[in-house]
């Protein structure tokens, strides 16, 4: 199975997206089509993200709740083993780099413009959502559980 780390932002996104290739993708990451894999540093700041004013307009508390408990039962957690590089101007994308190191994921979905740049770092590439659902095979891998959380 694809293995693929995934940044907050690319997870906010998916928990607010009705349509479009983020809520495709996750989507098909409930199916099982892939794996996401995180570490506790972008769960954390997932967790903060989705409590701005933002997103707390466009998602009611429990579907805020649910998705973050989604994530953590369903996602792959994995420690931050690997030194974090400073390639990226911004601390947490370093993280997300050493995060996909420390994993060993080759592909880095994210909507972070200056991580789309990097071409490729130790074999990493990472890709926007929209050409991520390209990138990320389909199978038909078992739905993972989800209460009110599923597409309306």
């Amino acid at each position: 199975m694809i293995r693929a780390t995934w940044d907050t932002n690319a997870l906010a996104s998916g928990a607010i997206a009705r349509e479009g290739a983020i809520a495709e993708l996750i989507d098909r990451w409930r199916r099982g089509d892939f794996e996401i894999v995180v570490s506790e540093h972008v769960l954390t700041e997932l967790e903060r993200t989705l409590g701005k004013p933002y997103f707390r307009i466009r998602l009611p508390e429990v579907d805020r709740k649910e998705f973050l408990a989604l994530v953590r039962r369903f996602a792959t957690v994995t420690p931050v083993t690997d030194p974090i590089p400073a390639v990226l101007t911004h601390r947490g994308d370093n993280i997300v780099l050493a995060t996909a190191i420390s994993a060993g994921t080759a592909i880095i979905v994210s909507g972070d413009r200056e991580m789309q740049r990097l071409d490729s770092y130790r074999s990493l590439r990472s890709f926007p959502p929209e050409l991520s659902s390209n990138t990320l095979p389909r199978s038909e891998g078992a739905p993972h559980q989800r209460g009110s959380t599923g597409r309306r």
